[in-house]
């Protein structure tokens, strides 16, 4: 068996990562700040609403909840990209080479570290509110 070729990524390669990795920052970035404005609505109506009519509130809290889960699987997934993105960038770099790459300061060893980001954590604590909000109120 051959042992993997590594070769040093050309200018246009690192550039087109470095491009995908932008736009995959750019779209998490979309993500909490639609979170952000869309739960603070929320959480208004879901004051206004509080004892007063019991299916609103069910409404509003399961829309809330909805709405923060699934921006926890787009940013998981986000996240996902960018770690396949920086896989296929070790892939070709040629260790022997000063490359400074396309992504900055990214954890070599700790990846799992990549999922306590913001833009992970921050929907999560909305899921959280709102089931802790469903759950107990």
């Amino acid at each position: 068996m051959k042992a993997k070729e590594h070769m040093f990524p050309t200018e246009s390669f690192e550039r087109d990562l470095r491009e995908m990795n932008r736009l995959e920052a750019e779209q998490a970035h979309r993500r909490i700040s639609w979170l952000g404005s869309l739960q603070g609505f929320l959480f208004a109506a879901l004051g206004l609403v509080w004892g007063k009519n019991g299916h609103l509130q069910t409404v509003v809290e399961l829309i809330g909840l909805t709405v923060a889960v699934l921006v926890v699987i787009g940013t998981v997934t986000g996240v996902l990209a960018q770690l396949r993105l920086h896989k296929l960038w070790i892939g070709c770099v040629d260790r022997n080479k000063s490359a400074i790459g396309p992504f900055g300061l990214f954890p070599e060893r700790a990846i799992f570290t990549t999922f306590i980001s913001p833009e992970v954590l921050i929907p999560t604590v909305f899921v959280l509110a709102w089931l802790a909000i469903i759950l107990w109120c």
